[in-house]
């Protein structure tokens, strides 16, 4: 291009925008033509400013509120942004969902339920070519604390009391969930809600209670409270007694008979301190296949326990025959091993399996192959006098036959407090026991004493050497007689000091067409008549069973008591060919059959009364012993000494009694009587 053009196109250019220039100053200075009023022809356009070539950062904070809080708790999230066009929010690095685009909030709600730290994290972008800002904040998120653990605290007053003589018992506990109460380890029942109790204390030494409160989670308190117990310089007042009956029935066991015993008690009002059976095993269902808490199985074909059996009501008043041998006894305490001292409580069906006789067709035309029949038993509506005479007077809940074993070594016990070594019945060609019976000692100190036997003259006191020949009825000095002299000798006032009852004909014993109902009428029979009589004002009736029979009980017996004297059992089964191991060799393929023991083991619980005008009325005792306690009580009310390690350990049965206000003075009016009920071949 020439220098000439050039300048040519800049003179044009400059004249042009001059031009536009100048007519835009004129416009706007004149508004309009000549100085004129003109209006503009349309609304006046603001000018689109320009992009800004530098926008601001944006900028963001957060805070969280509180700053740390327990599992489930709530928090509050807010923040506050600069030159932010858009946020976004997360917790943990997960995306919370926003409504709109609220870049400030005063407060978003949160539940956290994650334990840990929960942090916040705000992003804030801003204009284009702008770094997005993020701010962040955290809460401490916190496991709720346990809850509180449950407390226990006993207090036992006085701390030291003499033999016979009862402590008071009170506790508090917080956040318990269960609670339970226990003597020497042995439970004390106790309700729910109760905060006190008393207890009657025989044992010379120390006793311990001790109060465990159970609290969630498995969380347990205990506390323990002592008392020191010195021999009493008078044994409980026993010389308030003069007359002391005892009388054992056959083969029944606690709670075959007594397992029930508080809901009658709850009729009169009174606690539930009996350990019986458990509540859901129902008084009202005869149906052994409905489940409870009260369980044995039965065997199978082979043999092996597999069909549940649950404790149900018995209907009929008699069922066939059970077993206590030996071998029986320690089945029942452990089926899986005779030689245990370990307590599994669930061979009681399959020893009264192993104890069905005949077959079908036979006697029983319906025998019980399944052992069921163990597992029944029977309420106040079956046994009411029973039942009323163990809440009128006192019973006990930790009442044992003296050894795991069959009715005459428990007998043997019961006047000797041995059975010699016997484990099974004496066969004819064994010696008798060379051993003193208690007989013996009240002979020897002049105390009076009588045996009254049944109709066949036998009583069990035979089997000491010398016994039968020397007090029998053609002895040199006669103390054995039939039953109808204890009649008479209430009629005419000369009831013995010592009287031991051989109950006649109806024991109470298993057994098909043996009524139990017709047994407890001939009870009720003598004992109703010492009521009547002048005797009752200083005399104590024991009742008792001799053995559990091989029927259900839920409570073990203890395996550390004292043996007797040393003797182990002289009879247990060593060869097939023994008569008495018909049932023991059902357990082992070779012999010995049996599990050897040494007689340092009670039997199972048996029901008991003790009845007396100084009985407490209504009294539980949770006292353990066995039935030499009566042999204990003799001694201590005569004077004499222990026959043997047994008796010498056994309770006194002092705690029965309050002989300062003689609570039954006047026995207890109406008595029940007894029905007699349907006796059958079959279950229930």
């Amino acid at each position: 291009m020439s220098w000439a053009l050039y300048r040519r196109i800049v003179a044009v250019l400059f004249s042009a925008t001059l031009i536009a220039f100048l007519t835009g100053c004129f416009a706007l200075g004149s508004g309009g033509n000549n100085g004129g009023t003109n209006p503009p022809s349309g609304p006046a356009q603001s000018p689109t400013p320009p992009p800004n070539p530098n926008p601001a950062s944006p900028t963001a904070s957060i805070t969280v509120s509180p700053t740390s809080v327990e599992q489930g708790g709530k928090v509050t999230v807010s923040w506050q942004t600069q030159n932010a066009t858009a946020i976004s929010l997360s917790q943990n690095g997960t995306a919370v969902a926003l409504d709109g685009n609220p870049v400030s909030s005063p407060g978003m709600p949160f539940t956290l339920n994650v334990v840990g730290t929960t942090t916040f994290t705000l992003t804030a972008t801003g204009g284009s070519g702008t770094t997005p800002a993020t701010a962040s904040a955290s809460v401490t998120v916190t496991a709720p604390p346990p809850p509180n653990g449950p407390t226990a605290t006993l207090t036992v007053t006085p701390t030291t009391v003499q033999s016979g003589q009862s402590v008071a018992l009170s506790w508090t506990t917080t956040n318990a969930t269960g609670v339970t109460l226990t003597q020497d380890g042995t439970n004390i029942p106790i309700g729910a809600g109760q905060t006190s109790a008393t207890a009657t204390l025989t044992k010379v030494g120390t006793v311990v209670f001790v109060l465990t409160a159970s609290g969630a989670g498995g969380a347990s308190a205990t506390s323990q409270a002592s008392v020191q117990v010195t021999q009493s310089s008078n044994p409980g007042d026993l010389s308030a007694v003069n007359h002391i009956i005892f009388m054992a029935e056959e083969n029944r066991s606690f709670d075959s008979y007594f397992g029930k015993l508080n809901e009658y008690r709850a009729k009169l009002g009174l606690g539930p301190d009996v350990d019986g059976l458990p509540d859901d095993c129902s008084s009202t269902n005869s149906d052994w296949t409905k489940p409870c808490s009260a369980m044995n199985k039965a065997p199978n074909s082979a043999g092996f326990p597999t069909t549940p059996i649950y404790a149900f009501h018995l209907k009929t008043m008699c069922i066939e025959n059970t077993s206590a041998d030996w071998i029986i006894s320690h089945w029942d305490f452990n089926a899986e091993d005779v030689s245990s001292d370990t307590p599994r409580m669930d061979g009681f069906v399959i020893g009264a399996a192993s104890a069905t006789a005949g077959a079908p067709g036979t006697n029983p035309t319906i025998p019980d192959k399944q052992g069921i029949r163990a597992m029944g038993f029977y309420t106040s509506a079956d046994l009411e006098y029973h039942y009323w005479l163990a809440t009128q007077f006192g019973v006990s809940d930790r009442w044992y036959s003296p050894a795991p074993a069959r009715t005459d070594p428990n007998r043997f016990y019961l006047m000797g407090a041995t059975s010699g070594g016997y484990a099974y019945p004496m066969a004819g060609n064994e010696p008798n026991i060379n051993a003193p019976t208690i007989f013996d000692r009240l002979q020897a100190a002049g105390v009076s004493w009588k045996i009254y036997v049944p109709s066949s003259g036998w009583t069990y006191a035979y089997a000491f050497a010398g016994f039968q020949g020397k007090y029998g009825p053609n002895g040199s000095s006669r103390h054995v007689f039939p039953m109808s002299q204890y009649f008479s000798d209430l009629n005419s006032g000369s009831l013995p000091a010592v009287a031991f009852i051989e109950k006649p004909d109806n024991d109470e014993h298993p057994g098909l067409g043996d009524n139990i109902q017709a047994g407890v009428a001939d009870s009720a029979k003598v004992i109703n008549a010492l009521m009547a009589s002048s005797a009752w004002k200083d005399s104590v009736f024991i009742l008792t069973f001799d053995e559990g029979g091989g029927l259900y009980d839920h409570v073990p017996p203890p395996t550390n008591v004292p043996s007797p004297d040393g003797i182990k059992p002289v009879d247990i089964c060593t060869s097939a060919s023994d008569s008495r191991c018909s049932t023991a060799k059902l357990t082992h393929g070779t012999p010995p059959y049996d599990p050897d023991g040494n007689f340092t083991r009670y039997g199972f619980r048996v029901p008991n009364i003790v009845i007396s005008p100084f009985a407490k009325a209504h009294y539980v005792s949770h006292t353990s012993t066995d039935s030499t306690s009566w042999l204990a009580m003799v001694e201590a009310r005569f004077h004499l000494q222990p026959l043997t390690a047994r008796d010498a350990a056994a309770s006194k049965l002092t705690d029965f009694f309050d002989f300062t206000g003689v609570p039954w003075k006047t026995p207890p009016a109406n008595p029940p009587g007894t029905p007699i009920g349907a006796c059958y071949d079959g279950l229930p």
